[in-house]
Formats: structure tokens, C-alpha cells, sequence
């Protein structure tokens, strides 16, 4: 079920949020070994005022959120689950943007003006995704390069995702029901409501860790045999069984 903005979690009161323009949502569970290189691609525009970073953690045992403290960003607690740990982070939001940013992907270096320029227009928007690998020739760098196409099937949540405060609180945020896939469900979902994602310029750069543990055609042909039983109308519980039996 997607979230009630309406009826949970107000939003916090500041006078920053005059001008900020955008809060970006870092969803966090175990993450202190990659959310300072991630928070050091945004520390400029924190410094400046233009945003604020609020991490939505879901129980972690290693520091992370003291480090995040740490480092200048918001901090909340929330029940596990990214989708539930999103929305709880939107829902303390106090600017008119919202940038859903994963703990071990780190941004372009024109960011700022990537997104300022997509704010210009309202649009929901994504980057294109890369793999950190030293690998010349890789699996990985064929997986990346599908996500320059503008093709709903390759959007997913390692890339980000841009979208103003209320076109998010329209469609209710994240479906906190689904472990999987609410990532694609809510850019479907935003696309019915506001129109098509747009896709900007450069990437993000995300880490290949589950790929490493797992093997990089298994794990790759688990997520395409995921998503194909999600859009034939497999429920999420069966799909999360079939994850965590390949992935434990």
C-alpha cells in the first residue's frame, strides 16, 4: 500500500526550507563504509544551504547513523524496508524537490545544474547508471549501458530518482507492501500521473557489490526473471521468496 502523506509523519518546520531547493533521501541499513564518499558528492550544495540530506535508517548496528550526523545530514529511524524508510525520509522533506539517492551511488559531477535544469520543468527525472568496476570488458558495462535507453523495464532505484515533493505525495510515495520492485512500480505509477521520466545527461555510479557476491550473469538473470514474474502479476511475497532463496 502506497503511504498516506496526509495523515503521517509532518513535516519538520524550518526556516531553511525557504531556500532549499531540494532534500535528498538516502535510505541507510549497515552503510558507514559508503555513505561518507556518497555525502562528500553533496557536501558543497549542503554548505550552501541549497539542500538538505535527510538519512532514513532502517536499523543500523555499525555507526552509520552517527556518521551521518556527523557529516552535516538529518537523521530519522524508521521500520526496515527501503520503501518505508523513503517515505518516512520524504514525509520530514521541506523543500519543493526530492532526490531519492541509494547510500553506495554517487552522483555526476554537474549534478546541481542536472537537476536544477530538470526542476525548470517539473519533470520526474533519472541518470543514466554505471557500475564502479576497473573491469575493461565486462558484463557489468552492458547492464549500465541499457539504462541510457528510455525504456520503462530499466528503471530502477540504484539510479536515483528526481521528482518534485508533490507529484511524490500525489501518488502516495513508495509502496511500503512491496520488498522488490517499488522502485519500478513508482516511476510507473508517476509516469500515469505526471508523465514520462526523463532522462538526463551523465550517470551515477553505483557499487557492483551483490554482483561480486553473486556472480554477475546469476545475479543479472535473477533480476530479469524477478522483473518479468512482476509485470506477468506475480504478488511480492512470492517474489521475495524467490530473491532470498538466490540470494539468501
Amino acid at each position: 500500500m502506497a503511504m498516506d502523506f496526509t495523515e503521517r509523519h509532518p513535516r519538520r518546520k524550518t526556516n531553511a526550507s525557504i531556500t532549499r531547493w531540494c532534500s535528498v533521501i538516502i535510505p541507510t541499513l549497515n552503510e558507514a563504509s559508503t555513505l561518507p564518499v556518497t555525502i562528500g558528492h553533496l557536501a558543497a550544495e549542503m554548505r550552501s544551504g541549497g539542500i538538505e540530506v535527510i538519512v532514513a535508517d532502517g536499523g543500523s548496528t555499525d555507526g552509520t547513523v552517527s556518521i551521518a550526523r556527523a557529516l552535516g545530514c538529518v537523521t530519522v529511524q524508521s521500520p526496515r524496508g527501503r520503501g518505508r524508510q523513503m517515505n518516512h525520509g520524504a514525509s520530514q522533506a521541506t523543500a519543493p524537490y526530492l532526490w531519492f539517492l541509494h547510500a553506495d551511488t554517487t552522483p555526476p559531477a554537474d549534478w546541481v545544474r542536472q537537476l536544477r535544469k530538470a526542476a525548470t520543468t517539473g519533470a520526474t527525472a533519472t541518470f543514466p547508471l554505471r557500475f564502479a568496476t576497473k573491469r575493461r570488458f565486462s558484463l557489468l558495462h552492458v547492464y549500465g549501458w541499457l539504462s541510457d535507453f528510455d525504456v520503462e523495464a530499466f528503471r530502477f532505484g540504484d539510479q536515483s530518482l528526481f521528482v518534485t515533493a508533490q507529484n511524490f505525495r500525489s501518488v502516495g510515495g513508495y509502496d511500503e507492501g512491496m520488498s522488490l520492485l517499488e522502485d519500478n512500480d513508482l516511476v510507473r505509477r508517476l509516469g500515469k500521473s505526471s508523465g514520462r521520466l526523463s532522462l538526463l545527461d551523465g550517470h551515477v555510479t553505483t557499487s557492483p557489490r551483490r554482483y561480486r557476491q553473486h556472480g554477475v550473469a546469476f545475479t543479472q538473470s535473477m533480476y530479469v526473471f524477478l522483473y518479468l514474474a512482476y509485470r506477468a502479476g506475480a504478488s511480492n511475497g512470492w517474489l521475495l521468496r524467490r530473491y532470498q532463496r538466490a540470494f539468501g
